[in-house]
């Protein structure tokens, strides 16, 4: 797998927030509660892309 693959599939939380156009808050609460899981890097916090499909499509599936 090529570095800008692995970086890609890693986002911070910022990045994550925006993906699911949520506040940074909501994103530490979720990772906070378990909701979405961590990577953990040292210090650094990472959240995974097919996490964040995921909870993107269960809360899709939810509304319907």
């Amino acid at each position: 797998m090529s570095t800008a693959t692995i970086e890609s599939d890693l986002l911070t939380v910022l990045q994550a927030a925006e993906y699911l156009n949520v506040g940074r808050s909501t994103i530490y609460a979720m990772l906070g509660s378990g909701e979405l899981p961590r990577v953990k890097i040292r210090r650094v916090v990472r959240v995974r892309r097919e996490d964040l499909e995921r909870i993107a499509r269960e809360g899709t599936e939810a509304a319907l």
